[in-house]
């Protein structure tokens, strides 16, 4: 969602929802800031024209309100309008950075760089910490990061054109509205939560369909780079596996790549009762549906070589599991 003058938490940004939208909207807030450079004779002329420009900055203040609401919402379609207005009433450095990343956010390539830009000419520049935020937006676009003279928007008031061009120099944030430093440039989060994650599973052995089912459960560690470790206790005959792999990306759905080690002290679906080791690879796919929820659910199939049995040959049975995982980041 839009960004906050203050820290919250900060989504996963592998996709535009990451945290450069978030720092645009600050600097949004920041970039619709009232001058703070004082005069040394304030006259009856200075104080009215200070009154007017208050004006358009205090009107586009209320339309960014208006827009992070509906960003909050989802409506980043219609947030698009109302920044568009906050532009043409206080034209800056950081509402055109806040438009660039709406745009991103939606998938409009072009006409985010094309924001991020203009951004980067506007008289009203964007404080150096914005500027960075939009260096690193246009490198990730692949994009030139070279400046533009800024075009004013279809309906951009002359006047508030006109005081850009010519305080934009001078322009510092208000005490009052400036987001503190650290909620302006918060560190990107990890595209993947770590943490200590718990599993339910059923499972089938597509070996032995008419008997060889049961349920699982599993207690690991994932780590904010994809890698994971867990032992798993399964049943109804009791195994006991330890799984390290991967799971690739931070897309919606992810493959998943690992190999276990499993000891049933019964051979599972044996008559024999001696004990078994199994071990070999294991493949699947995870599914990561919420982005705020760290619940996540996975189907794999395993090849599971029966090491004791070697002498009788290439001995395997084929689990299916399906899951569902919890992390407690």
């Amino acid at each position: 969602m839009l960004g906050r003058s203050a820290s919250s938490s900060v989504p996963s940004l592998a996709d535009p929802r990451s945290g450069i939208l978030r720092c645009a909207l600050v600097a949004l807030l920041t970039g619709l800031a009232a001058p703070a450079a004082a005069q040394p004779e304030a006259t009856t002329e200075d104080a009215e024209e200070t009154r007017d420009d208050a004006a358009p900055r205090d009107r586009a203040l209320a339309l960014y309100s208006a827009a992070r609401t509906l960003d909050g919402q989802g409506r980043t379609e219609d947030a698009i309008p109302l920044a568009e207005e906050a532009y043409r009433l206080y034209p800056s450095g950081g509402v055109r950075f806040a438009l660039g990343a709406l745009h991103e956010r939606l998938g409009h390539r072009d006409e985010a760089v094309r924001h991020y830009r203009m951004a980067l000419g506007e008289p009203r520049a964007p404080r150096p910490e914005v500027a960075r935020q939009i260096a690193e937006a246009l490198t990730r676009l692949g994009a030139d990061p070279t400046p533009l003279e800024p075009e004013p928007l279809p309906g951009t008031e002359p006047e508030a054109a006109e005081v850009a061009a010519t305080d934009g120099a001078a322009e510092a944030p208000a005490e009052d509205l400036e987001a503190p430093a650290e909620a302006q440039t918060p560190p990107p989060p990890p595209a993947i939560a770590s943490g200590l994650r718990l599993s339910a599973t059923v499972f089938a052995d597509l070996t032995h369909v008419g008997s060889a089912w049961g349920a699982a459960g599993a207690i690991g560690w994932v780590f904010d780079v994809g890698a994971f470790v867990e032992l798993e206790l399964n049943g109804p005959h009791f195994t006991a596996v330890l799984t390290g792999g991967v799971e690739i990306g931070d897309w919606l759905v992810r493959p998943i790549a690992a190999a276990f080690v499993a000891v049933s002290p019964l051979r599972t679906f044996d008559d024999d009762a001696s004990a078994a080791v199994l071990v070999g690879p294991r493949l699947g796919a995870a599914l990561h549906p919420f982005d705020e929820l760290p619940l996540s659910f996975a189907l794999s199939a395993s090849l599971a070589i029966d090491l004791t049995r070697a002498g009788e040959g290439f001995v395997f049975t084929v689990p299916l599991a399906l899951g569902v995982r919890w992390v407690f980041a």
